[in-house]
């Protein structure tokens, strides 16, 4: 069963959530929950003012671990803009902490390594975390070249919705 809303106000925050239980048993581990809200608004203020604020916050829970993350926006001399991302994984009980803190450590040692081995010029041919993390930053930064547009859309895809009502 998976179930969720979301919501867009007339101020510009978009709120998602969500709640995911998959069949079988143990439906405690198998269930997980998470939201997500973007304040268009405080993204486009704090570009301007330099408020420190996060406007984009995600939280996620499940019986092992929960997931605190933000992202808050400044400007850069040359128009463009830097994003700060932070991502707060905490294992919960005495099994999930240590797998929590070896998977963290295993993601760490192989950007690491991935580094020694560019720094000596040796490839695998295969990409790595390092490299698969840049291409998705640049993925991402061909999608917020365009997220001046998101307030503008979600108004039309709201009044769309609004005129189709009128016509039932």
């Amino acid at each position: 069963m998976t179930s969720g809303t979301v919501a867009h106000d007339a101020a510009g925050v978009l709120t998602a959530t969500t709640r995911i239980r998959l069949p079988g048993r143990f439906p405690r581990w198998r269930t997980a929950g998470a939201s997500l809200t973007v304040d268009t608004g405080a993204w486009y203020a704090a570009l301007a003012t330099g408020t420190t604020d996060p406007p984009v916050r995600l939280t996620a829970s499940h019986t092992l671990v929960d997931v605190t993350a933000w992202l808050s926006p400044a400007p850069r001399a040359d128009g463009r803009w830097d994003v700060t991302a932070v991502l707060d994984v905490r294992g919960r009980g005495l099994i999930a902490r240590p797998l929590v803190a070896m998977l963290v450590w295993a993601i760490r040692a192989s950007f690491r390594r991935e580094q020694r081995h560019a720094r000596r010029g040796e490839g695998t041919g295969a990409a790595g975390p390092r490299e698969r993390w840049e291409r998705a930053v640049r993925s991402w930064d061909r999608v917020a070249h365009q997220a001046w547009r998101i307030p503008e859309f979600l108004h039309e895809v709201a009044k769309s919705m609004a005129e189709a009502q009128l016509r039932d």
